[in-house]
């Protein structure tokens, strides 16, 4: 998804995703994904034979969406390789553009 959706990293400009589905689709993508499926090898065990598996690995796709969301929120480097993971729509809606990530002075105090 980020190289249909961003910039190269030696091209100037900044992108951001455009809606919250977007952003949705991402964190699957890289991280949701992966936590279905360490469930699904976890019940796998054992141990963990009585898991409903479905209910766990729904668990797991909202932990992994959760932890890149955390992670993308608050990651600079990428802003400044010309990726925003904030929806543009959402940060309109807040005042605000990617370009506007870019600048300390609008960090919260």
């Amino acid at each position: 998804m980020d190289l249909n959706v961003f910039p190269a990293e030696d091209t100037d400009g900044l992108v951001a995703l455009s809606t919250m589905e977007d952003l949705d689709r991402y964190t699957y993508l890289v991280a949701g994904c992966v936590g279905e499926f360490w469930t699904r090898i976890a019940v796998g065990r054992v141990s963990l034979k009585e898991w409903d598996v479905e209910k766990m690995s729904g668990i797991g796709v909202r932990f992994g969406k959760a932890l890149q969301l955390t992670k993308s929120s608050v990651t600079s480097p990428a802003i400044c390789a010309g990726r925003c993971y904030l929806p543009a729509d959402e940060l309109s809606v807040a005042g605000l553009t990617p370009e506007d990530l870019l600048h300390c002075a609008n960090e919260p105090s």
